[in-house]
């Protein structure tokens, strides 16, 4: 057959058929085992570009969710942009460069321990992404400017407690932290210098044994949701330099031990923080330091304490009077003291425009407390509606106020908004004209009016007497008619003889 054919069309045939062979023997190559792929990558210390990891088929990029099960696999067709991921030390780098354009985080196989994701103007996170990477141990977003998560996305359904995956945020705008967002095997979770829209309800729940560590600093929040940080056990559990600007609803922070150290420092609560919105359990030294609280309801805290409890230097308004009832001592441990526990309430300032309310704690507590303030101008008429007060009373000369204008011995005005006394000397010195004095005048008062009366009685007295007396002299007394002839003829007759 190939006697008529032309040595130059057999030749052709020939090269054809050779790179055939070659095409089959490196499809063969590629068929291998992804994870030992990575492994000899790892071996020769080369990178993978974001092909190597894995390329989804055609598909939008939205705010809904997407299952990698359901989109398509043509991936010459519409494929959509991902992030460009390099393998280094056994991890992904996957580095945006900050170019201007939407992005979907590529699913992840193999044994990687490690996930940097930087430098992006938009990223989102689809469900499932980390689902098969069974050595993974961190996962970091670093300078990230719309940060998009599905539900279930930072999720890691493991079973084994061997290997936990710790997440961190760095400078990363995240506009809703979905429910179900974070959950399963993690060991710790970090947000810093973050901007948060909405955390929904139950985004991070589901944490399969006990945190390390959970951080939120230098951070910007709008709005927590109910149950939004639920059921999870941590070592340490930190909230410092931040600030959250819409209301914290009820149990926001709900059924959470802490077994190290809670701390709640120099951060700006700008709304009303609901009753019970930090609902814990069991919690190991307590600090609340220096932060900001528009307005406190009662029982806002609620949690029972292994250690004592310390609230100080902050700046309260509208503050109810049993915003720290809720903080109690944890039963077994009140079972074995041999002396009440201290609770430290020292240097706190309460700008209150209604009249100062006395506060509650529980009772078996020995209160610490020390230089509170009350830095609304007060009247003396304020003062004397507390100043019988069993609490203020028992902390006279710990409990500050800054007096409005008053008036000393009516003489001298002094101006007291520019002062701050203690309510003991404010009582004996300040507002004696209300007070004591008041009392004073008023002994005076009803001295001076029963002496009054007792003089009227007296000269009611003496004016009978003498008018009784005046009748005495003026009444003859009785006689009969023979005794007046007689007595008539007597004086007669003694005139007669002295006429002789």
């Amino acid at each position: 057959m190939t006697k008529g054919l032309p040595r130059g069309y057999i030749i052709f045939l020939l090269v054809f058929a050779s790179e055939l062979l070659w095409t089959e023997a490196n499809r063969f190559d590629y068929s291998r085992e992804y994870s030992e792929y990575v492994e000899e990558i790892d071996k020769n210390d080369q990178y993978a570009s974001n092909e190597d990891v894995e390329l989804i088929g055609a598909g939008k990029v939205n705010h809904g969710s997407i299952d990698y099960d359901d989109v398509h696999t043509d991936i010459f067709q519409n494929a959509p942009p991902q992030v460009h991921c390099i393998h280094r030390d056994r991890g992904r780098i996957c580095d945006c460069g900050f170019r201007n354009e939407e992005a979907i985080l590529p699913r992840m196989m193999g044994s990687i321990a490690h996930v940097t994701v930087s430098n992006c103007k938009f990223v989102r996170i689809l469900n499932g992404t980390f689902d098969t990477l069974t050595m993974l141990n961190k996962i970091t977003f670093i300078n990230v400017e719309h940060l998009v998560l599905d539900e279930n996305s930072l999720s890691f359904p493991r079973t084994s407690l061997q290997l936990r995956v710790a997440l961190s945020f760095e400078n990363v705008i995240i506009e809703q932290i979905p429910s179900h967002a974070i959950n399963g095997f993690i060991n710790a979770i970090h947000f810093d210098r973050c901007r948060i829209g909405l955390i929904a309800p139950f985004a991070v729940t589901g944490i399969r044994h006990t945190l390390n560590a959970f951080s939120i600093t230098n951070t910007f929040i709008s709005r927590i949701e109910h149950q939004a940080f639920k059921k999870f056990t941590c070592g340490t559990f930190l909230i410092m330099n931040c600030t959250v600007r819409g209301q914290i609803s009820s149990r926001s922070f709900y059924d959470l031990d802490v077994t190290q150290s809670l701390q709640i420092a120099e951060s700006n609560f700008t709304s009303r923080v609901h009753s019970r919105a930090f609902d814990f359990q069991v919690v190991s030294h307590l600090g609340i330091f220096r932060n900001y609280f528009a307005g406190l309801s009662g029982e806002s805290f609620k949690m029972s304490a292994v250690n004592m409890p310390k609230i100080t230097e902050n700046n309260i308004s509208f503050v109810d009077p049993r915003a720290f009832a809720g903080i109690v001592v944890e039963r077994e441990i009140q079972r074995r003291l041999s002396e009440p526990m201290f609770f430290d309430f020292s240097r706190n300032n309460f700008d209150t425009p209604d009249e100062p309310q006395p506060l509650q704690f529980a009772p078996e507590f020995r209160l610490i407390f020390t230089r509170n303030q009350y830095i609304t101008p007060v009247t003396c008429e304020q003062i004397n509606q507390i100043q019988h007060n069993e609490f203020f009373n028992q902390f006279s000369s710990e409990i500050f106020f800054r007096l409005s204008d008053y008036v000393i011995d009516g003489n001298r005005e002094i101006s007291g908004r520019d002062e701050i006394h203690s309510f003991a000397h404010i009582v004996e010195n300040y507002c004696i004209e209300t007070s004591i004095m008041w009392y004073a005048f008023l002994g005076v008062g009803l001295t001076i009016l029963l002496l009054i009366i007792a003089l009227i009685i007296i000269l009611c007295v003496w004016w009978r007497r003498r008018k009784s007396r005046r009748l005495d002299i003026i009444k003859p007394e009785g006689k009969t008619y023979r005794e007046t002839q007689i007595v008539m003829q007597i004086e007669n007759h003694g005139l007669l003889k002295t006429e002789l």
